[in-house]
């Protein structure tokens, strides 16, 4: 028998859930998550299996840098019999469409005695409606972890219980804040990483750039798009608005792709985060995260960022005139526009869910599902 963090046995984990909501090979936030979550699971001993349905085709994949298996089923039934037939002890769901539910509620019942099952809330819930309607499939599960405080405080008032597991950090962003450098001509680099899409609005940091005096300012955007497009993407057009573009495939995630993250973000000063709401994304953004990491200065036109990412005083930022001047132009295109200087995420420095404090972070899921099991 293998033995895993502390000793103690090693667990069968399967992440369940739709393909597109947080298949290994994407690009996205819920993905990130996930992936580092899995990851870190691995590093403790236990063995760990993507379980997904909404795939083009059914498939098994063992990838070459991730020590876990990858199932892909056209069907959400031919997932769920992945989950009877292969006695795992743990399933953590990641985000399933609402009309599977009851069926997967029903499995849960009925699978009870055999398997402890989780899952991770990545949003709050938009109405008080949809809260009250999740409340009974949120109690049936045997533990609830929440993304962010704002997500665990909004349950607790329908009773559900459960564990903040804020995102992880990739030890390659805070090595880009070592390595970061000034321009060697004296620019200010602006720069927008993220979906070309309207709920991050991809558009308003593009009408900010654009209107940027070039001879101050070198803007910089690093974007995939989603399946959906909201936008097209000419990259002639950006070349002739004097903006530096690199498009990325949406499929197509590897360990080369953190790093260019890191170096994109290590060579931009500012970063434009202007989400018109976070419903498009995690509930405390990876990508925002990751730039305060690297040390870039934030500039953000939404109020709901204040709920994950904490602001410090204003005489703590050390702004320029440039600097200044970029949020009076881009307030011209949108009035909220305002700079955030992070180092606290969740109330909590970002470097706690770093390094050796990751093996932590980690085990609150493994020794949180060893207790429920021993329980029984």
């Amino acid at each position: 028998m293998r033995k895993s963090f502390k000793g103690e046995k090693s667990l069968k984990i399967c992440f369940f859930g739709w393909k597109r909501a947080f298949d290994y090979y994407q690009i996205g936030g819920t993905e990130s998550y996930v992936r580092r979550l899995a990851s870190g699971l691995v590093e403790l001993g236990h063995e760990v299996t993507y379980a997904m349905y909404g795939a083009s085709k059914r498939e098994t994949v063992l990838p070459e840098d991730f020590n876990a298996t990858l199932v892909y089923e056209q069907r959400f039934e031919d997932a769920l019999r992945q989950l009877e037939g292969r006695d795992f002890e743990l399933v953590v769901s990641i985000y399933l469409h609402p009309k599977y539910r009851p069926g997967f509620f029903l499995f849960r019942k009925r699978m009870k005695r055999r398997t402890l099952f989780s899952t991770i809330l990545f949003s709050p819930f938009r109405s008080k409606t949809k809260l009250i309607l999740g409340s009974m499939d949120l109690h049936s599960y045997d533990s609830v972890f929440a993304v962010s405080d704002r997500i665990h405080e909004q349950i607790a008032r329908i009773g559900v219980k459960s564990i903040v597991l804020p995102p992880p950090v990739s030890d390659v962003y805070f090595e880009a804040t070592e390595k970061r450098t000034p321009d060697p001509e004296g620019l200010i680099r602006v720069g927008y990483i993220g979906r070309a899409d309207y709920g991050k609005g991809f558009d308003i940091a593009v009408n900010i750039m654009r209107s940027l005096d070039k001879t101050k300012y070198s803007p910089s955007i690093m974007t995939y798009s989603w399946p959906e497009k909201d936008f097209e993407i000419r990259p002639e057009d950006f070349h002739g608005w004097g903006i530096n573009l690199e498009i990325t495939r949406y499929e197509t995630y590897s360990g080369k792709i953190e790093k260019s993250v890191a170096n994109f973000l290590k060579v931009n000063d500012i970063m434009l985060f202007p989400f018109r709401t976070l419903y498009t994304t995690i509930d405390v953004p990876l990508s925002v995260v990751e730039a305060a990491v690297a040390g870039c200065k934030i500039a953000t036109v939404c109020s709901e960022l204040e709920h994950t990412i904490t602001k410090c005083s204003e005489e703590n930022s050390n702004w320029n005139q440039a600097e200044n001047e970029l949020l009076s132009l881009g307030q011209k295109i949108h009035p909220n526009l305002s700079f955030l200087t992070t180092e606290f995420v969740n109330g909590e420095n970002v470097k706690s869910i770093h390094g050796a404090k990751k093996i932590e972070f980690i085990a609150k899921l493994q020794n949180h599902a060893l207790i429920e099991k021993y329980k029984r």
